[in-house]
């Protein structure tokens, strides 16, 4: 980002609300051919928590580093809905995780688990507990509109442009 720009919490449709976005590269280092892992949790308009880690081992499969991925994050989401409850700012509503993995979406609504996905069953029924518990809500979106990308990723002009836009990036004045 720029120092010039400055990122501001507002309102989104007269609501605080607690929404996040998660993504993981597969593979993505050369070196090692270690994945990087991301995600960014907004409080109304403005990021209020993000982060990015390339993983310490080489996943063996895509649909397992992105349950490591969504359960990470929905820990971080739980952690958020906590501290927003304790400093009297409730979230009455689940928190909405965006994830651009259709899998990971079907496998915690369908748990039919096969012999290679038993090494992320417990993560899968994790996950399933807080969206059954209304704590969690998993969408699917595009991989065009990920917005935890400008955070890792190098973007055309146009897709940092949007993202900037949505991440309530104003000029400081």
């Amino acid at each position: 980002m720029n120092p010039n720009y400055l990122i501001t919490l507002q309102k989104k449709n007269n609501k605080f609300i607690l929404i996040g976005y998660m993504d993981a590269d597969y593979g993505v280092s050369l070196d090692d051919r270690r994945s990087t892992t991301r995600y960014v949790f907004f409080f109304g308009s403005g990021p209020i928590s993000w982060g990015s880690k390339k993983q310490s081992i080489t996943c063996k499969s895509t649909i397992k580093l992105e349950y490591c991925v969504a359960t990470d994050d929905v820990c971080e989401a739980i952690w958020l809905h906590c501290i927003f409850t304790n400093i009297g700012i409730p979230q009455k509503q689940p928190t909405v995780l965006y994830c651009d993995n259709r899998s990971v979406l079907k496998m915690v609504r369908n748990h039919v688990f096969h012999e290679c996905t038993k090494c992320i069953e417990i993560g899968v029924h994790f996950i399933y507990n807080h969206v059954s518990l209304h704590n969690i809500q998993l969408f699917y979106i595009s991989t065009k509109e990920q917005t935890v990308d400008v955070f890792t990723k190098s973007l055309d002009s146009i897709k940092f442009e949007y993202i900037r836009g949505f991440l309530s990036c104003s000029l400081k004045t």
